[in-house]
Protein backbone atom coordinates (compact mmCIF):
# COMPACT_ATOMS: atom_id res chain seq x y z
CA UNK A 1 0.00 0.00 0.00
CA UNK A 2 1.59 3.54 -1.21
CA UNK A 3 1.75 6.49 1.41
CA UNK A 4 -0.19 9.95 1.02
CA UNK A 5 1.09 12.18 3.85
CA UNK A 6 -1.34 15.32 4.29
CA UNK A 7 0.74 18.28 5.81
CA UNK A 8 -2.33 20.54 7.56
CA UNK A 9 -2.76 23.01 10.30
CA UNK A 10 -3.90 21.82 13.89
CA UNK A 11 -5.08 25.27 15.03
CA UNK A 12 -8.54 24.32 13.07
CA UNK A 13 -10.49 22.13 15.38
CA UNK A 14 -13.88 22.58 14.05
CA UNK A 15 -13.33 23.38 10.44
CA UNK A 16 -14.72 21.18 7.09
CA UNK A 17 -10.90 20.45 6.34
CA UNK A 18 -11.22 18.20 9.24
CA UNK A 19 -14.36 16.28 8.81
CA UNK A 20 -12.89 15.84 5.16
CA UNK A 21 -10.20 14.34 6.82
CA UNK A 22 -12.03 12.54 8.81
CA UNK A 23 -13.45 10.77 6.34
CA UNK A 24 -10.27 10.16 3.93
CA UNK A 25 -8.54 8.56 6.62
CA UNK A 26 -11.39 5.88 6.73
CA UNK A 27 -12.04 5.49 2.96
CA UNK A 28 -8.91 6.27 1.47
CA UNK A 29 -6.87 2.93 2.04
CA UNK A 30 -10.00 1.29 0.16
CA UNK A 31 -8.11 2.68 -3.06
CA UNK A 32 -4.34 1.51 -1.98
CA UNK A 33 -3.31 4.60 -0.35
CA UNK A 34 -2.10 4.89 3.33
CA UNK A 35 -2.93 8.52 4.69
CA UNK A 36 -0.96 9.92 7.10
CA UNK A 37 -2.18 13.20 8.97
CA UNK A 38 0.96 15.61 9.36
CA UNK A 39 -0.12 17.74 11.68
CA UNK A 40 1.61 21.00 12.51
CA UNK A 41 3.07 21.93 15.83
CA UNK A 42 3.71 25.81 17.04
CA UNK A 43 4.87 27.25 20.20
CA UNK A 44 0.93 28.47 20.98
CA UNK A 45 -1.73 27.92 18.46
CA UNK A 46 -0.94 24.66 16.02
CA UNK A 47 -1.15 21.80 18.97
CA UNK A 48 -1.79 18.04 17.88
CA UNK A 49 -2.95 17.12 20.77
CA UNK A 50 -5.94 19.21 21.44
CA UNK A 51 -6.80 18.72 17.52
CA UNK A 52 -6.42 14.65 18.47
CA UNK A 53 -8.66 14.63 20.69
CA UNK A 54 -11.36 15.74 19.05
CA UNK A 55 -10.37 14.28 15.64
CA UNK A 56 -8.63 10.68 16.79
CA UNK A 57 -6.38 10.12 13.55
CA UNK A 58 -5.26 6.14 13.79
CA UNK A 59 -1.99 7.62 11.38
CA UNK A 60 -0.87 10.74 12.76
CA UNK A 61 2.51 12.63 12.84
CA UNK A 62 3.57 15.87 14.23
CA UNK A 63 5.58 18.44 12.63
CA UNK A 64 7.19 20.91 15.02
CA UNK A 65 8.71 24.32 14.70
CA UNK A 66 8.53 26.21 18.02
CA UNK A 67 11.04 29.17 16.36
CA UNK A 68 8.42 30.70 13.67
CA UNK A 69 11.41 30.92 10.78
CA UNK A 70 10.91 29.90 7.54
CA UNK A 71 14.37 27.54 8.08
CA UNK A 72 13.15 26.00 11.15
CA UNK A 73 9.37 24.72 9.38
CA UNK A 74 10.90 23.60 6.48
CA UNK A 75 13.56 22.26 8.76
CA UNK A 76 11.38 20.54 10.83
CA UNK A 77 9.28 18.90 7.17
CA UNK A 78 12.66 17.63 6.17
CA UNK A 79 12.92 15.78 9.14
CA UNK A 80 9.49 14.33 8.87
CA UNK A 81 9.97 13.36 5.38
CA UNK A 82 13.14 11.87 6.13
CA UNK A 83 11.65 9.68 8.69
CA UNK A 84 8.35 8.67 7.19
CA UNK A 85 9.19 8.20 3.15
CA UNK A 86 6.09 8.62 1.71
CA UNK A 87 4.93 8.61 -1.91
CA UNK A 88 3.06 11.82 -2.48
CA UNK A 89 3.16 15.01 -0.08
CA UNK A 90 -0.18 17.10 -0.07
CA UNK A 91 -0.18 20.34 1.70
CA UNK A 92 -2.92 21.51 2.96
CA UNK A 93 -2.93 25.45 3.30
CA UNK A 94 0.89 24.92 4.49
CA UNK A 95 2.89 26.56 1.53
CA UNK A 96 6.28 26.05 3.56
CA UNK A 97 5.47 22.29 2.51
CA UNK A 98 6.26 22.49 -1.35
CA UNK A 99 10.09 23.71 -1.40
CA UNK A 100 10.59 21.25 1.88
CA UNK A 101 9.46 18.21 -0.29
CA UNK A 102 11.12 19.78 -3.88
CA UNK A 103 14.53 19.53 -1.87
CA UNK A 104 13.40 15.83 -0.38
CA UNK A 105 13.03 14.56 -4.27
CA UNK A 106 16.54 15.46 -4.81
CA UNK A 107 17.00 12.43 -2.52
CA UNK A 108 13.57 10.43 -3.16
CA UNK A 109 12.83 10.09 -6.39
CA UNK A 110 9.46 8.43 -5.92
CA UNK A 111 8.09 11.44 -3.94
CA UNK A 112 5.73 13.33 -5.62
CA UNK A 113 4.72 17.20 -4.04
CA UNK A 114 0.82 18.05 -4.08
CA UNK A 115 -0.82 21.13 -3.62
CA UNK A 116 -4.60 21.03 -2.34
CA UNK A 117 -7.10 23.69 -2.98
CA UNK A 118 -9.85 24.28 -0.95
CA UNK A 119 -10.91 28.25 -1.08
CA UNK A 120 -11.63 30.60 -3.60
CA UNK A 121 -9.05 33.35 -2.13
CA UNK A 122 -6.45 35.27 -4.56
CA UNK A 123 -3.70 34.52 -1.93
CA UNK A 124 -3.98 30.55 -2.70
CA UNK A 125 -3.62 30.69 -6.61
CA UNK A 126 -0.77 32.98 -5.93
CA UNK A 127 1.26 30.64 -3.97
CA UNK A 128 0.05 28.14 -6.66
CA UNK A 129 1.49 30.05 -9.49
CA UNK A 130 5.00 30.73 -7.22
CA UNK A 131 5.38 26.86 -6.98
CA UNK A 132 3.99 26.06 -10.42
CA UNK A 133 7.68 24.88 -11.48
CA UNK A 134 7.97 22.57 -8.36
CA UNK A 135 4.76 20.55 -8.05
CA UNK A 136 3.95 17.54 -9.74
CA UNK A 137 0.01 18.24 -9.29
CA UNK A 138 -2.80 20.23 -7.74
CA UNK A 139 -5.77 18.64 -6.53
CA UNK A 140 -8.89 20.75 -6.27
CA UNK A 141 -12.18 19.92 -4.72
CA UNK A 142 -14.00 22.52 -7.28
CA UNK A 143 -14.47 22.45 -10.65
CA UNK A 144 -14.06 26.96 -10.38
CA UNK A 145 -10.71 26.04 -8.59
CA UNK A 146 -9.69 23.48 -11.53
CA UNK A 147 -10.09 26.66 -14.10
CA UNK A 148 -8.40 28.97 -11.63
CA UNK A 149 -5.69 26.83 -11.31
CA UNK A 150 -4.92 27.17 -15.03
CA UNK A 151 -6.00 30.50 -15.85
CA UNK A 152 -4.97 32.16 -12.67
CA UNK A 153 -1.89 30.27 -11.63
CA UNK A 154 -0.78 28.95 -14.96
CA UNK A 155 -0.76 24.97 -13.99
CA UNK A 156 -0.82 22.94 -17.02
CA UNK A 157 -4.18 21.09 -17.73
CA UNK A 158 -2.82 17.64 -16.93
CA UNK A 159 -1.59 18.41 -13.97
CA UNK A 160 -4.94 19.97 -12.48
CA UNK A 161 -6.84 16.69 -11.16
CA UNK A 162 -10.59 17.34 -9.29
CA UNK A 163 -11.15 15.43 -6.02
CA UNK A 164 -14.66 16.34 -4.42
CA UNK A 165 -15.55 16.52 -0.79
CA UNK A 166 -17.53 13.01 0.41
CA UNK A 167 -20.07 12.91 2.74
CA UNK A 168 -21.82 9.69 5.13
CA UNK A 169 -25.13 8.88 5.39
CA UNK A 170 -27.48 9.29 8.20
CA UNK A 171 -30.71 9.14 9.37
CA UNK A 172 -33.29 10.50 6.58
CA UNK A 173 -35.54 13.62 7.39
CA UNK A 174 -38.67 13.26 9.21
CA UNK A 175 -41.77 14.14 7.95
CA UNK A 176 -42.47 17.82 7.87
CA UNK A 177 -45.03 20.07 10.81
CA UNK A 178 -46.82 23.02 10.53
CA UNK A 179 -43.72 25.32 10.48
CA UNK A 180 -40.89 25.59 8.38
CA UNK A 181 -37.93 23.70 10.04
CA UNK A 182 -34.74 26.12 8.66
CA UNK A 183 -31.26 24.98 9.35
CA UNK A 184 -28.11 27.03 9.04
CA UNK A 185 -24.74 25.39 9.69
CA UNK A 186 -21.11 26.94 9.19
CA UNK A 187 -19.05 29.12 10.72
CA UNK A 188 -20.32 32.78 11.60
CA UNK A 189 -18.69 34.76 9.77
CA UNK A 190 -19.57 37.37 7.32
CA UNK A 191 -16.66 37.88 4.57
CA UNK A 192 -17.46 34.03 2.54
CA UNK A 193 -20.53 32.94 4.52
CA UNK A 194 -22.48 36.30 4.90
CA UNK A 195 -24.27 35.17 8.29
CA UNK A 196 -25.63 38.50 8.75
CA UNK A 197 -28.12 38.04 5.70
CA UNK A 198 -29.92 35.71 8.00
CA UNK A 199 -31.90 39.16 10.03
CA UNK A 200 -33.04 40.37 6.94
CA UNK A 201 -34.06 36.88 5.26
CA UNK A 202 -35.85 36.30 8.67
CA UNK A 203 -37.80 39.37 8.01
CA UNK A 204 -38.74 38.69 5.04
CA UNK A 205 -39.94 35.81 5.94
CA UNK A 206 -42.43 37.08 8.74
CA UNK A 207 -43.63 39.78 5.73
CA UNK A 208 -44.88 36.68 4.35
CA UNK A 209 -46.54 35.69 7.50
CA UNK A 210 -44.68 32.51 7.30
CA UNK A 211 -44.45 30.09 10.49
CA UNK A 212 -41.07 29.19 10.73
CA UNK A 213 -38.12 28.23 13.32
CA UNK A 214 -34.49 28.88 12.02
CA UNK A 215 -31.75 26.87 13.86
CA UNK A 216 -27.99 28.37 13.52
CA UNK A 217 -25.24 25.82 14.31
CA UNK A 218 -22.47 27.25 14.60
CA UNK A 219 -19.24 29.50 16.49
CA UNK A 220 -17.64 32.61 14.67
CA UNK A 221 -16.22 36.00 15.14
CA UNK A 222 -19.89 37.21 13.68
CA UNK A 223 -21.59 35.31 16.83
CA UNK A 224 -22.46 38.28 18.81
CA UNK A 225 -23.83 40.52 15.97
CA UNK A 226 -25.84 38.11 14.90
CA UNK A 227 -27.60 37.79 18.38
CA UNK A 228 -27.96 41.72 18.20
CA UNK A 229 -29.57 41.49 15.17
CA UNK A 230 -31.70 38.79 15.76
CA UNK A 231 -32.86 40.62 18.36
CA UNK A 232 -35.90 38.85 20.64
CA UNK A 233 -36.41 36.34 18.02
CA UNK A 234 -33.24 34.25 19.63
CA UNK A 235 -35.21 32.08 22.20
CA UNK A 236 -38.26 32.12 19.99
CA UNK A 237 -38.23 31.89 16.57
CA UNK A 238 -34.60 31.59 16.29
CA UNK A 239 -32.59 28.79 18.27
CA UNK A 240 -28.57 29.50 18.32
CA UNK A 241 -26.82 26.47 19.13
CA UNK A 242 -23.17 27.04 19.05
CA UNK A 243 -20.55 24.43 17.57
CA UNK A 244 -22.31 20.90 17.33
CA UNK A 245 -20.10 18.17 16.90
CA UNK A 246 -20.73 16.72 13.25
CA UNK A 247 -21.95 13.33 14.06
CA UNK A 248 -24.76 15.46 16.03
CA UNK A 249 -25.51 17.07 12.97
CA UNK A 250 -25.91 14.18 10.37
CA UNK A 251 -28.02 12.10 13.47
CA UNK A 252 -29.58 14.86 15.58
CA UNK A 253 -30.33 18.52 13.21
CA UNK A 254 -30.66 17.45 9.29
CA UNK A 255 -33.87 14.84 9.75
CA UNK A 256 -35.53 17.67 11.49
CA UNK A 257 -35.19 20.12 8.73
CA UNK A 258 -37.40 21.06 5.80
CA UNK A 259 -34.36 23.41 4.59
CA UNK A 260 -31.07 23.76 4.71
CA UNK A 261 -29.89 27.48 4.00
CA UNK A 262 -26.86 29.02 2.69
CA UNK A 263 -25.73 32.44 2.11
CA UNK A 264 -22.38 32.08 1.03
CA UNK A 265 -20.46 34.29 -1.31
CA UNK A 266 -18.24 31.90 -2.43
CA UNK A 267 -17.61 27.95 -1.68
CA UNK A 268 -15.47 25.10 -2.52
CA UNK A 269 -18.29 22.32 -1.14
CA UNK A 270 -19.64 22.99 0.98
CA UNK A 271 -20.03 19.81 2.98
CA UNK A 272 -23.14 20.76 4.87
CA UNK A 273 -25.25 21.10 1.34
CA UNK A 274 -24.37 17.54 0.62
CA UNK A 275 -25.07 16.30 3.58
CA UNK A 276 -28.31 17.56 3.65
CA UNK A 277 -28.66 16.49 0.45
CA UNK A 278 -28.57 12.70 1.13
CA UNK A 279 -30.92 13.31 4.14
CA UNK A 280 -33.40 14.12 1.91
CA UNK A 281 -33.24 17.75 2.94
CA UNK A 282 -33.79 20.51 0.58
CA UNK A 283 -31.29 23.32 -0.29
CA UNK A 284 -32.21 26.80 -0.51
CA UNK A 285 -28.78 28.80 -1.56
CA UNK A 286 -27.53 31.56 -2.52
CA UNK A 287 -25.89 30.92 -6.21
CA UNK A 288 -22.50 31.27 -5.07
CA UNK A 289 -19.63 31.21 -6.87
CA UNK A 290 -18.02 27.44 -7.03
CA UNK A 291 -21.53 26.58 -7.63
CA UNK A 292 -22.38 27.21 -11.72
CA UNK A 293 -19.13 25.27 -12.41
CA UNK A 294 -19.60 22.52 -10.45
CA UNK A 295 -23.52 22.31 -11.52
CA UNK A 296 -24.22 20.09 -8.40
CA UNK A 297 -26.75 22.94 -7.22
CA UNK A 298 -29.47 23.22 -9.81
CA UNK A 299 -32.06 25.02 -9.34
CA UNK A 300 -35.59 24.40 -9.22
CA UNK A 301 -33.98 20.65 -9.93
CA UNK A 302 -31.34 19.29 -6.78
CA UNK A 303 -31.60 22.88 -5.10
CA UNK A 304 -33.57 26.29 -4.76
CA UNK A 305 -31.09 29.23 -5.70
CA UNK A 306 -31.18 33.21 -5.36
CA UNK A 307 -28.59 35.76 -6.24
CA UNK A 308 -26.16 36.14 -3.04
CA UNK A 309 -27.61 38.97 -0.78
CA UNK A 310 -31.19 38.70 -2.04
CA UNK A 311 -33.25 38.42 1.10
CA UNK A 312 -36.35 38.74 -0.46
CA UNK A 313 -35.49 36.12 -3.16
CA UNK A 314 -34.05 33.78 -0.45
CA UNK A 315 -37.46 33.57 1.25
CA UNK A 316 -39.77 33.35 -1.66
CA UNK A 317 -37.84 30.69 -2.01
CA UNK A 318 -38.03 29.00 1.68
CA UNK A 319 -41.55 29.89 1.22
CA UNK A 320 -42.36 28.23 -1.51
CA UNK A 321 -41.38 24.97 0.22
CA UNK A 322 -44.35 24.91 2.23
CA UNK A 323 -46.99 26.23 0.09
CA UNK A 324 -45.49 24.12 -3.21
CA UNK A 325 -45.04 20.56 -1.41
CA UNK A 326 -44.95 18.19 -4.95
CA UNK A 327 -41.63 20.86 -5.84
CA UNK A 328 -40.18 20.76 -2.57
CA UNK A 329 -40.33 16.87 -2.43
CA UNK A 330 -38.97 16.72 -6.19
CA UNK A 331 -36.05 18.60 -5.14
CA UNK A 332 -35.27 16.82 -2.15
CA UNK A 333 -35.45 13.68 -4.49
CA UNK A 334 -32.98 15.04 -6.97
CA UNK A 335 -30.97 16.50 -4.55
CA UNK A 336 -30.42 13.37 -2.73
CA UNK A 337 -30.13 11.02 -5.64
CA UNK A 338 -27.75 13.07 -7.18
CA UNK A 339 -25.30 14.12 -3.67
CA UNK A 340 -25.45 9.73 -3.13
CA UNK A 341 -23.99 9.36 -6.26
CA UNK A 342 -21.25 12.09 -6.91
CA UNK A 343 -20.62 13.08 -3.36
CA UNK A 344 -20.45 9.99 -0.89
CA UNK A 345 -17.59 9.41 1.08
CA UNK A 346 -16.58 6.36 -1.09
CA UNK A 347 -16.97 8.50 -4.23
CA UNK A 348 -14.72 10.80 -3.07
CA UNK A 349 -12.22 8.37 -2.09
CA UNK A 350 -12.51 7.14 -4.82
CA UNK A 351 -11.50 10.32 -6.69
CA UNK A 352 -8.94 11.32 -4.41
CA UNK A 353 -7.44 7.95 -5.05
CA UNK A 354 -7.31 8.00 -8.82
CA UNK A 355 -5.44 11.37 -8.31
CA UNK A 356 -3.16 10.71 -5.87
CA UNK A 357 -2.76 7.37 -8.89
CA UNK A 358 -2.65 9.69 -11.90
CA UNK A 359 0.62 11.78 -9.79
CA UNK A 360 2.70 8.80 -8.42
CA UNK A 361 2.49 7.15 -12.33
CA UNK A 362 3.97 9.99 -13.71
CA UNK A 363 7.22 11.04 -14.00
CA UNK A 364 8.75 13.85 -11.30
CA UNK A 365 8.39 17.09 -12.78
CA UNK A 366 11.77 18.30 -13.85
CA UNK A 367 12.00 21.37 -11.25
CA UNK A 368 14.21 24.41 -11.94
CA UNK A 369 16.90 24.36 -9.16
CA UNK A 370 17.25 27.92 -9.57
CA UNK A 371 13.71 28.07 -8.35
CA UNK A 372 15.01 25.88 -5.24
CA UNK A 373 17.70 28.27 -4.73
CA UNK A 374 15.46 31.76 -4.74
CA UNK A 375 12.62 29.90 -2.44
CA UNK A 376 15.72 29.00 0.01
CA UNK A 377 14.45 29.97 3.76
CA UNK A 378 16.05 33.37 5.23
CA UNK A 379 17.63 33.97 8.34
CA UNK A 380 15.89 36.35 10.77
CA UNK A 381 18.48 38.72 11.90
CA UNK A 382 21.90 38.09 13.34
CA UNK A 383 22.19 35.18 14.88
CA UNK A 384 21.46 33.92 11.21
CA UNK A 385 24.10 36.21 9.98
CA UNK A 386 26.43 34.90 12.63
CA UNK A 387 26.05 30.81 12.59
CA UNK A 388 24.00 30.44 9.72
CA UNK A 389 20.10 29.52 9.19
CA UNK A 390 21.25 25.33 10.36
CA UNK A 391 23.03 26.40 13.45
CA UNK A 392 20.86 29.05 14.41
CA UNK A 393 17.67 27.18 14.40
CA UNK A 394 19.60 24.77 16.60
CA UNK A 395 20.15 27.42 18.88
CA UNK A 396 16.74 29.02 18.94
CA UNK A 397 15.25 25.32 19.60
CA UNK A 398 17.10 25.02 22.56
CA UNK A 399 16.47 28.72 23.93
CA UNK A 400 12.48 28.26 24.66
CA UNK A 401 10.08 31.67 24.78
CA UNK A 402 12.04 33.66 22.03
CA UNK A 403 9.24 33.52 19.25
CA UNK A 404 6.01 34.88 20.65
CA UNK A 405 3.59 34.44 17.58
CA UNK A 406 0.02 36.92 17.47
CA UNK A 407 -2.07 34.20 15.84
CA UNK A 408 -1.81 30.65 14.13
CA UNK A 409 -0.58 31.77 10.61
CA UNK A 410 2.80 33.54 12.27
CA UNK A 411 3.38 29.74 13.58
CA UNK A 412 2.88 28.62 10.39
CA UNK A 413 1.81 31.02 7.54
CA UNK A 414 -1.35 29.57 5.52
CA UNK A 415 -0.45 31.62 2.34
CA UNK A 416 3.06 33.99 1.22
CA UNK A 417 0.41 35.29 -1.10
CA UNK A 418 -0.38 39.47 -0.93
CA UNK A 419 -2.88 40.19 -3.36
CA UNK A 420 -5.16 41.41 -0.78
CA UNK A 421 -8.58 39.50 -0.22
CA UNK A 422 -10.86 41.87 -2.31
CA UNK A 423 -8.56 42.11 -5.48
CA UNK A 424 -11.31 43.36 -8.22
CA UNK A 425 -9.23 41.69 -10.98
CA UNK A 426 -9.38 38.79 -9.23
CA UNK A 427 -12.90 38.73 -8.47
CA UNK A 428 -13.53 39.73 -11.96
CA UNK A 429 -11.72 36.77 -13.41
CA UNK A 430 -13.62 33.96 -11.22
CA UNK A 431 -16.78 35.43 -12.27
CA UNK A 432 -15.93 35.31 -16.06
CA UNK A 433 -14.54 31.40 -15.31
CA UNK A 434 -17.67 30.86 -13.08
CA UNK A 435 -19.79 31.66 -16.46
CA UNK A 436 -17.34 29.61 -18.61
CA UNK A 437 -15.67 32.02 -20.10
CA UNK A 438 -11.52 31.78 -20.48
CA UNK A 439 -10.14 35.19 -19.12
CA UNK A 440 -6.99 34.22 -20.38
Amino acid sequence: MRRVLFVTPSAYILSGLAAWLDALEQHLPATGWEPVIGLVQGPRFHQPEAYLAVHPHRHALTIACNTGTPAGRQMALARALKSLRPDVVAGVNIPDTYPAVARQQVRQSSLRNVMTVHGVQPNLYEDLRCNAQILDAVICTNQLSCALAQQRAGMPAQRVLYAPYGVELGPQRQAAGDKLRIGWVGRLEQDQKRVMDLPAIVQELEKLNLDYRLTVVGSGPEEAALRAALGARVGREVEMLGYVEPELVRQDIYPRLDALLITSSWETGPIVAWEAMVAGVPVVSSAYLGSCQEDALRDDDSAALFAVGDSVAAASRLARLRSDRSWAARIAQQGAALASSRYSVAASARAWGQALDTVAGRPPVQADLSVLRRARPRGQGRLDQILGPTLAETVRRVLPGRFQPGGPGDEWPHSYGSTPAGDRQFWQQVRTLEMGGNSA
